[in-house]
């Protein structure tokens, strides 16, 4: 049983890898770039838009007035160390070594790096998306906005606009090996919105069977955003006869960290910490150019073409028991 509901929890976390950004009081936005990743910054700048944030695009020469303006809240910029036009002069001063030295000496190679200080009595958020190449900067740029911009002061609205009145449906197919067994299942992810506690929300939820020997969990599981700037839950899992049920919780957004919810993973931020890399991978639903995060036990491939949860396949492990999950359709 604890084998099972451990599969279980990691499955969650798994799926919920996109759902759980940040919330504030948010001023101006500027995403500065040189030339050549200004088509990426635009992109950058119509997530912000479409989730109500102000936002527009800046060139290098502008950061030191950026950092002094009250006026701007976040400033994102696209590009390391050895970034064209005065970029990588940003870059370089704020990066550490080991990020720097990361990206010159590893092929496929991407950080998402956030700086805050204290400014004139204003917090100002820094966040800078680099990769070894401008493809890499690139393709990270528009996973972080498909993810909500993780861990930056942005809107929570941000997701739901970018997934809102999608009639999009994620079919994902579950291998779990373990115990003499190998156990299959189908698993489908849809985009909610209702009202939660009176107040209208957006998100998504899915649903999916779990069987390993004598044990059945059925699971639903609802992640809403409302429009009153809370994040709400609910999940229900039944093992065998037995139901687990959770009514709606909800918590101020800038407090919703998945640890909180499933586990020790803060999948809210984490990306802001890793090493990530670029790479295709194949799963039935066709190939895709991946942003791949990996840690101790758990390996996810996320792509901003794949609509909802972003992620295309992932492989963990607990302890004999190893899970994989790969996208086997978009549908709608």
């Amino acid at each position: 049983m604890r084998i099972m509901r451990r599969s279980v929890v990691l499955l969650l976390l798994l799926l919920a890898v996109s759902a759980f950004p940040t919330r504030a009081n948010v001023r101006k936005v500027v995403v500065i770039s040189n030339s050549v990743d200004r088509p990426a910054a635009l992109k950058l700048v119509t997530y912000l838009m479409m989730g109500g944030v102000p936002a527009r695009t800046g060139s290098p020469s502008e950061f030191s007035s950026l950092i002094k303006s009250g006026e701007v809240g976040e400033i994102m910029v696209l590009g390391g160390p050895d970034a064209y036009q005065g970029v990588g002069n940003i870059s370089s001063e704020l990066m550490n070594r080991i990020d720097q030295s990361y990206l010159r000496k590893n092929r496929g190679a991407a950080v998402i790096r956030r700086y805050g200080f204290f400014i004139g009595g204003r917090f100002k958020d820094i966040v800078i998306i680099a990769g070894s190449t401008r493809e890499e900067t690139k393709l990270c740029a528009e996973l972080y906005a498909a993810l909500g911009f993780p861990g930056s002061l942005v809107y929570p609205e941000v997701v739901s606009s970018i997934n809102r009145g999608s009639k999009k449906s994620l079919i994902y197919v579950h291998k779990r090996v373990g115990e003499g067994e190998i156990n299959t299942t189908v698993i489908r992810v849809s985009y909610f919105s209702g009202e939660v506690e009176g107040s209208p929300g957006e998100g998504y939820s899915w649903s999916y069977e779990i069987r390993a020997k004598n044990h059945t969990a059925e699971i639903l599981n609802y992640n809403v955003f409302l429009k009153n700037g809370k994040y709400c839950h609910r999940s229900s899992v039944k093992f065998n006869r037995s139901q687990e049920h959770t009514q709606w919780k909800c918590s101020p957004a800038s407090s919703a960290r998945i640890r909180k919810i499933y586990g020790d993973a803060e999948f809210a931020s984490a990306i802001l910490g890793m090493f990530l890399k670029v790479e295709n991978r194949t799963v039935p639903a066709g190939t895709f150019r991946c942003v791949v995060e990996e840690r101790p036990g758990l390996k996810v491939w996320l792509s901003p073409e794949v609509p909802l949860t972003r992620v295309v396949a992932a492989e963990s492990e607990a302890g004999d028991v190893k899970i994989s999950l790969e996208l086997r359709s978009v549908e709608g």
